[in-house]
This record gives C-alpha cells, structure tokens and sequence, in this order.
C-alpha cells in the first residue's frame, strides 16, 4: 500500500491506494486527512463527515446517516470485522441476514405484461414526454401471474444509454420471481453521461470538471438545474416520472397495491418500500437514489458510478501503478479512478447494496473501487460465480454475506460485449436450458434477507 494525495477540488484528502491491479480498493487513512476550504457542500465526504444532507428531492434536512450495523463506508479493504464479512466468531455459521438455505432456485414465471406512455400519467397540465431525443418510450411493467408471493417493495430498475426499457425480460422476470412488481421506467438515457460530459469546448461539460457526472446525474433524476450541460424540467425528471406513475396505478387499478410505494399524503414517493437497480447509466442513477435515500435494497449492475482521469484528482506518481513512468489507456487501472461523489455519505447502508461486474468490461477497473467506496466488501472481494454447484443449495454457502459479484462468462450476442452482457435479452450469457448465468446472483441480491 502506498499513502497518496487525492485533490478533490481543494480538498485534500489522503488515503492508501494499492500497490498492483488485483489488490483491494483505496482505503482512508483516518488521520492525516486536510480541509483546504469549508465543509459546505462536503456533507459525508468519504463517509468521515457526519454534517446533515439535504433529501435533494424536498430540499428538507434529512440529518446524519442512521446509526446501523453496517460498516462504515469508508472502511473498505481491512475491516475484517464488518458486519458484511460474515464473521460470526463460529466457522461456518452465518448470520440470519445472510443465510441464503431457504432461497428457492429461480426459474422463469409466467407474468402479466403492462406499457404504459409517460405523457398518460401527467397531472395538472402539467408535460411529461414520450419521445425523448427522437425515440418513443413506455414504461414497461411485469407483474408475476400465477399467483406466486407478493412482496411489499416495487422493483424500479433503470436501462443503460440508449436501451429501451423492454430490453430487460429476463432481469425484470427474476425481479416478478420474487414477488415484485417489476418496472423498466422510460426517460430520457439516449445520451450516455459520459458523452454529455465529453465537450471538451465546454469546460463545465469536459473532463476538466470532475464533478460533472454528478450534476448531470442530479438534474436527470431531481430535474433541479445543477448542470449546464443538459435540461430535464421538473416533470421530466426520473423521480417525478416515478411519482407519476405510483400514482396512477393507485388511480386505474386500485386493487394492485401501488399505494405501498407512496408516502401516507400519496404526494412523495416511499423509497423504504422501493428496491432500485439499474445497468450502466442506469446502475450509476439507481446509486444516486441510493444515496439520497434510504431505499429498501439496490442492485448496481455494472457500474455503481462513472469514472474520471486518475491524474484529474491524484499526482501523477500515485496513478502509476506499475512505476514504469507513464499512463495509457492500454493499462485503464492506472488511467481511470472512480468520480469523487462515490465517496460521499450514503443514506442507504451497505448491507442493503449489491453488486455486479464483468471481469472483461472497462467498468472492471473502477466499479470495484467504487463498490468499496460504498462499503459493500467487509472483508471480502468479489465473488466469481461461474464455478459454483447447483442453485440454491451450493450458493447457501458459497454466497454467504457477499454483495460484489463477478462472472468472466462468455456474451451470447458476440465475444467482447461483456458489457451488455450484463443486463441485456440479447446479450446476457445462458446456461443449457436458456437461463441467464447471472440469475442465481440477481434473485439472491432481490432476496436474500438484509434486515
């Protein structure tokens, strides 16, 4: 390990970064950490400032993270006591929020299908659009239609740049396998985040400014005017589209339990009773959310924040991992590092987040530094899925406590898309009888007691 100096606009904060590409993430070193300028605007920088957040949603004060058993976010490589190790001073026992033994191995359902146009569920005059940049979008629904369990929470699950939310069958189907309703919400992804901040004749939408990931993420799901390089209006934003949409399900079809996802008033949404996930884009929003609420789990599939240059935040000596005096992209470990807002305070805690990547993927050299950002590793790292036995009886043990999981599986829609391989129908890798490889992971994380 080596102790450097990451610059985070004038902050200066140093940590301890690894030494070679498959060590474990950065961690802070708690005691040598120097604020150049006010903690305004820091609220939980790398989880060691405890000031109150704004819910960016109501702008009222939602004060300091909850007190929770979860490991502190910022002690992500050598907490070997965390509560996600699976550490329970006995070999082989796990926790009750771990145990995986009475999980049921998945297998598709038969469910009822349901689109609905964004523009139907508008209130009070107000516009809520359909075609977003020249294509036309409905969220799409599953609900499980055999009279299998009905859990309280609603699946809300975000696609990937320029998808369409039924490209996601199979993921929305373990989501109804579990009881949930299952939503792919339409708004407006047809640009990825990275291009929107890639004008390099815009300083405020180039690479120069490390934070514009996180104002284009906010304005996309708050609609708030925090970036110039984008407009989402109020009402096009993803939380009021949700909004929206719980509402008008309580309206049209009042038996079907939406008004569990709303708040006692009907007017905010109830983000306890929400699980989150999304791919890509989508995993990087799904995150904010979890963020800035306590919501009731999240799945980031992917990708967990976007990225910036190494250089942009580190001297360049502490990018240089393998010292040989220069950064390529060839070696993206060295070149890229996770954006500074993966490391603030997060209103969901750990033990309620998972994680996935592709061992192929870009996202493979930064995700796993932002997962840990998160404190989503106790003292684990990640998990490789493709070697274990039979569902669920291997996994109740193999799986205990994890929350990253990995997979080095071949795409079914061409070698080298590892990364649509993830999430989407046509590309995510099968088993013999046509079953996504990753389904026993996903149900899991969906299922898994966290409480």
């Amino acid at each position: 390990m080596r102790t450097i100096l990451i610059r985070l606009g004038q902050v200066d904060v140093v940590v301890s970064r690894r030494d070679d590409c498959a060590a474990r993430p950065p961690t802070v070193n708690h005691g040598t950490m120097k604020l150049s300028r006010s903690l305004l605007g820091l609220c939980g920088l790398l989880a060691l400032v405890a000031c109150p957040r704004a819910d960016r949603s109501t702008g009222t004060d939602t004060g300091a993270l909850p007190d929770t058993s979860a490991p502190d976010s910022a002690d992500t490589a050598d907490s070997a006591d965390s509560a996600d190790s699976g550490d329970t001073g006995e070999t082989g026992v796990l926790p009750p929020e771990c145990d995986a033994s009475t999980l049921t191995a998945y297998a598709p359902v038969p469910v009822a299908t349901f689109q609905i146009a964004p523009s139907s569920t508008a209130r009070d005059g107000e516009t809520i659009d359909d075609t977003l940049q020249g294509t036309y979008k409905e969220h799409y629904i599953q609900r499980r239609d055999d009279g299998g369990p009905d859990r309280e929470e609603l699946f809300l699950w975000l696609g990937g740049s320029g998808s369409e939310p039924q490209n996601y069958d199979y993921i929305l189907n373990m989501a109804a396998f579990a009881g949930y309703t299952a939503v792919s919400l339409a708004y407006d992804n047809e640009t990825s985040v990275g291009d929107t901040c890639g004008h390099d004749d815009v300083p405020e939408c180039s690479s120069a400014n490390v934070d514009c990931e996180e104002q284009v993420r906010e304005e996309m799901i708050y609609g708030v005017d925090t970036s110039p390089c984008l407009v989402v209006t109020p009402e096009n934003s993803i939380e009021h589209r949700v909004l929206r949409l719980l509402q008008y399900g309580v309206e049209k079809v009042p038996t079907a339990g939406f008004d569990r996802y709303l708040d006692a008033t009907k007017q905010q949404v109830d983000w306890t009773h929400i699980a989150v996930g999304g791919w890509s884009q989508g995993g990087g929003h799904a995150s904010m959310l979890a963020r800035d609420h306590v919501v009731a789990r999240a799945l980031f599939v992917s990708k967990g924040a976007g990225s910036v240059a190494c250089t942009d935040v580190m001297a360049e000596t502490d990018c240089d991992l393998d010292g040989d005096g220069g950064l390529t992209r060839d070696n993206l470990d060295e070149y890229v590092v996770p954006a500074p807002w993966a490391y603030d305070e997060r209103l969901t805690p750990p033990s309620h987040e998972f994680g996935s990547i592709h061992m192929e993927e870009d996202a493979w050299y930064y995700s796993d530094e932002t997962f840990a950002a998160f404190g989503m590793y106790g003292a684990q790292t990640p998990f490789l899925i493709d070697d274990v036995g039979p569902y669920p009886e291997a996994y109740a043990d193999a799986y205990g406590c994890t929350h990253v999981f990995a997979t080095d599986a071949t795409p079914s829609c061409g070698d080298n898309d590892f990364h649509k391989s993830m999430a989407s129908d046509f590309c995510m890798a099968l088993d013999d009888d046509g079953v996504p490889l990753l389904a026993p992971a996903y149900v899991y994380a969906l299922t898994v007691p966290v409480e």
